[in-house]
This record gives structure tokens, C-alpha cells and sequence, in this order.
């Protein structure tokens, strides 16, 4: 299985969600092609590795949910 991994401030962190929006959402929906249910990796500039579950995908961002 492949690890995808995205980079992001940590302002799009807010509990155990996670707001990709910009280049990274972007890459991941219209690149890659990931669906709700597949897992990423996130990366914060305070460099916290976090394990995610895509949770929705909208236009505009990819909701993740910390797991």
C-alpha cells in the first residue's frame, strides 16, 4: 500500500479534523484520485506527523479526520 503525504500549516488543524485546501487538496482529489476512506499522512510546519482518514471532498478542500 502506498503512503501519500501532504504538507500544511498547523491553523488547519482544528481538533481531530484537518482542512486541505489550496495545492495540497488539489493534488490529492485531481492527481491522485483519493476517495473518502483512503488514509494520508499530514505534516505540519511544526513538524507533527499525523495519520488521517479522508472524510470528504469537496471542491474547494478535503476534510481528514485524525486517526
Amino acid at each position: 500500500m502506498r503512503e501519500y503525504r501532504f504538507y500544511i500549516t498547523k491553523e488547519n488543524i482544528k481538533g481531530d479534523v484537518v482542512t486541505l485546501d489550496g495545492d495540497e487538496h488539489n493534488h490529492l482529489s485531481k492527481v491522485l484520485r483519493l476517495n473518502v476512506g483512503d488514509n494520508v499522512t499530514i505534516i505540519s510546519n511544526d513538524n507533527l506527523v499525523r495519520d488521517c482518514e479522508i472524510t470528504n471532498i469537496t471542491k474547494r478542500d478535503t476534510i481528514l479526520e485524525v486517526l
